[in-house]
């Protein structure tokens, strides 16, 4: 399946790409008296996990590398909060969230460590057995994780 832009003519990763050069076109563009404020959610969706991972630690290196823009950067990349180094332009925030997985629309320094998916799979009706099959998954990858790394560690 095709998941494509509004017009239907390119994926969504051939759009998002292209946003993300329009939005660097017209940031080259800012005169040295403006600025620019740029929030991007979830980039490279379309793009395997690697994949995705690289190219959106790229971009936010180079939104953070500009003086005169804010970017507001939000994303489950393990690799962007490393980005925040003493003295440089990168601070992490969290989106606090209640006891339901609601967003309160309220931002604390720091990454999350929260993990509210199936809590949510579940509060919008998704089968309870499917919510219990992606946990054993989750579970089975951890263990497997665990194992391989004793193992690299010997």
């Amino acid at each position: 399946m095709n998941v494509s832009d509004l017009q239907g003519q390119k994926s969504h990763l051939q759009a998002e790409c292209d946003r993300i050069v329009e939005i660097r076109k017209r940031l080259n563009n800012l005169k040295p008296t403006e600025f620019g404020y740029i929030v991007l959610d979830e980039l490279f969706s379309g793009a395997s996990h690697k994949e995705r991972s690289a190219l959106e630690t790229t971009v936010t290196e180079a939104l953070g590398s500009r003086n005169n823009v804010l970017s507001m950067v939000v994303s489950h990349n393990k690799s962007l909060p490393r980005l925040e180094q003493p003295g440089n332009a990168f601070k992490n925030y969290q989106l606090l969230v209640n006891d339901l997985a609601i967003p309160l629309f309220q931002l604390r320094e720091g990454v999350s460590n929260r993990r509210t998916a199936f809590q949510v799979a579940r509060q919008r009706g998704m089968p309870e057995e499917q919510i219990q099959r992606a946990q054993r998954l989750l579970d089975h990858h951890a263990r497997k994780k665990r194992s391989s790394s004793k193992r690299s560690h010997r």
